[in-house]
């Protein structure tokens, strides 16, 4: 069993240029219920983690990111949460598109001016590159 009520951080990571995000990410019970938040992280948990991890890996130069991290960033950018400037040159997007994950590649793409590869790469369909 996991303890959602440990807190998870990156050291530093400033010289990392690659990064292979691969996360799974569902939204709490608690929040959709009367259940007892206190046990588990809040929304401004998530938000403020989604911040530092972003912060940590903005000198990333190769990004790979699956579409739980992609729905993640949306629900972030849903509540404001401030992205900062990726150095990101090649963003692989292992996903399939859905509408959950667009605000959150979109704010990548916009935070991400020195981007010149996009690598999409769909389970059910051959790799798409986009240069």
């Amino acid at each position: 069993m996991i303890d959602s009520t440990q807190k998870y951080s990156l050291v530093d990571v400033s010289s990392l240029i690659e990064a292979n995000i691969d996360t799974i990410y569902f939204l709490p019970r608690f929040w959709c219920t009367q259940d007892d938040s206190s046990k588990y992280p809040s929304k401004d948990d998530y938000q403020v983690m989604m911040q530092t991890m972003l912060e940590n890996l903005q000198n990333v130069e190769k990004l790979t990111v699956v579409l739980s991290f992609l729905q993640m960033l949306s629900v972030a950018e849903f509540h404001g949460v401030p992205f900062p400037t990726l150095k990101v040159k090649t963003l692989t997007l292992k996903t399939t598109i859905l509408q959950s994950a667009v605000p959150g590649i979109a704010k990548l793409l916009q935070n991400s001016p020195e981007l010149t590869n996009i690598i999409l790469r769909n389970p059910l369909k051959r790799n798409k590159k986009i240069t």
